[in-house]
C-alpha cells in the first residue's frame, strides 16, 4: 500500500470517527481528543492529519458532498425519466436510512449554518447538488411527455422538499415512515402527466412540449 493511500485511509478512519463523535456529542461538546478516541489514535497521531475539529468537520461534509454527486450523477437516458427518477430516489432513500448518522450531520449544519459563512456554503452546495441533476432529469421527462408541463426548477424544489422531509425523518427516528419504495411512486405521482399516469412507459409516446424551458441552472 502507498503511503498517499495509507494516509487517505486513516483520514476516512478520522472522519468516520469524527462523525460518530458529532452526531452523538454536537458539535460543542465534541473535542479532538474524543475523536481520537474514538478513532483509535494518540492525539498526537490525529494532530499529524488535522490540527482542529473544525478541520475533521468540513472535511467530512466535503466527502459528503462527493458522495451526493456520485449518487445523483447519473446519464441513464437509454430509460424513460420517471424510471431514472424513481431509481435514483428509492436509492438515495434506501442510503440515508442506513446512514443515519450523515443525516443527522446534515440536521445539524441547517442550524449551524446561519452564523458560519463556510457551513452556510457548503450547505448551499448540498442542495445545489441534489436540485440540478433533479432539474436535468425532470426536463427530460416533460421532453418525453411523461412528466407534466411546468417550471422544471420549482418541480426540482419540490422533489427536493420532499427528500428533506424524509430525510428530518430518519435524523429523528433512525428510519423511513414508509418504503423507500412508496415513497418514490408518491413523488412520481406529483410529476407524471396526466395522460400517461395509466398506461405502461415502455409504451408510451414522447412528444416534445411546446412549452418547456430547457435552460437549466444549477440553483
Amino acid at each position: 500500500m502507498t503511503k498517499s493511500r495509507a494516509d487517505e485511509l486513516r483520514r476516512q478512519q478520522i472522519r468516520d470517527a469524527g462523525l460518530r463523535c458529532f452526531v452523538r456529542q454536537g458539535y460543542e461538546s465534541t473535542r479532538l481528543q474524543d475523536i481520537a478516541c474514538e478513532a483509535g489514535f494518540s492525539k498526537g497521531g490525529i494532530y499529524f492529519y488535522y490540527r482542529e475539529k473544525r478541520q475533521i468537520f468540513l472535511d467530512i461534509l466535503d466527502a459528503y458532498i462527493r458522495t451526493l454527486h456520485e449518487r445523483w450523477n447519473f446519464d441513464a437516458t437509454n430509460e424513460p425519466a420517471d424510471r431514472t427518477l424513481t431509481r435514483v430516489v428509492i436509492g438515495h432513500l434506501r442510503t440515508i436510512e442506513g446512514t443515519s448518522d450523515e443525516t443527522r450531520l446534515c440536521r445539524m449544519v441547517q442550524v449551524m449554518a446561519s452564523r458560519d459563512p463556510a457551513l452556510q456554503g457548503r450547505l448551499d452546495e448540498i442542495v445545489a447538488v441534489v436540485r440540478s441533476l433533479c432539474t436535468n432529469v425532470i426536463v427530460r421527462g416533460m421532453c418525453e411527455g411523461v412528466f407534466v408541463s411546468g417550471d422544471p426548477h420549482k418541480l426540482a424544489a419540490l422533489v427536493h422538499a420532499i427528500l428533506q422531509g424524509l430525510e428530518c425523518h430518519v435524523a429523528i427516528d433512525g428510519r423511513l415512515p414508509v418504503m423507500a419504495e412508496e415513497a418514490a411512486e408518491h413523488m412520481l405521482r406529483l410529476l407524471r402527466a396526466p395522460q400517461s399516469s395509466a398506461m405502461p412507459v415502455t409504451e408510451r409516446a414522447r412528444p416534445r412540449p411546446a412549452n418547456v424551458d430547457l435552460s437549466v441552472s444549477s440553483a
